[in-house]
């Protein structure tokens, strides 16, 4: 009789140890998914924030120097030096116009004209920039790779969390799970 209880003892054992194998290779399983999971998202990020390449900020710091120089030219006019009459008084409103926040650097341009800070602007533009510059072909391209990467991974992860379940072993879900995943019905999965 001795023997017997020992034996149940040992297969008790055995099973929960057996159990416990399983649930750590499981949690493995969804750890890993999430690893790579998380690895796409953080790359989506980097794809969305890559800088532009030069040509187009060279076209956005010509675009907004020409507003810039048109707005500055509105808003004040240097030919009343020319003016035989000339007065002091008439210059109120360039003063004005270079002290207003609005303006003060459209007439800044207005006066010293784009050229003289389009490089400068292109350059701070480049070097403040994060991330290798990507076209927007090469971003949308990769954008839609890695969201259908990511789609891919989240119905996985959910798959794996739903068979653990189905076996006794609970998986908390992610905070950061898509929910229209979490809500579809296992075959869609």
């Amino acid at each position: 009789m001795a023997t017997k209880p020992k034996n149940i003892l040992d297969r008790l054992g055995s099973l929960f140890s057996e159990k416990a194998r399983l649930e750590a290779e499981l949690r493995a399983d969804i750890d890993a998914v999430e690893l790579e999971l998380i690895t796409a998202q953080n790359r989506l990020a980097e794809v969305r924030r890559a800088p532009v390449p030069r040509a187009v900020i060279e076209e956005r710091v010509d675009r907004f120097l020409a507003h810039a120089e048109a707005q500055g030219r509105q808003d004040m006019v240097p030919a009343v030096f020319a003016l035989a009459d000339f007065a002091p008084a008439q210059t109120n409103h360039i003063e004005s116009a270079f002290n207003s926040p609005r303006t003060g650097f459209a007439t800044f341009i207005a006066i010293v004209g784009a050229g003289a800070v389009r490089d400068k602007l292109v350059e701070a533009a480049i070097a403040g920039a994060p991330g290798v510059p990507m076209s927007e072909e090469e971003r949308d391209r990769e954008t839609k790779r890695l969201t259908a990467e990511i789609d891919k991974l989240e119905r996985i992860r959910e798959r794996f969390a739903r068979e653990s379940e189905s076996v006794g072993v609970p998986v908390p879900r992610s905070e950061f799970a898509d929910p229209s995943v979490l809500l579809m019905p296992d075959e869609e999965l």
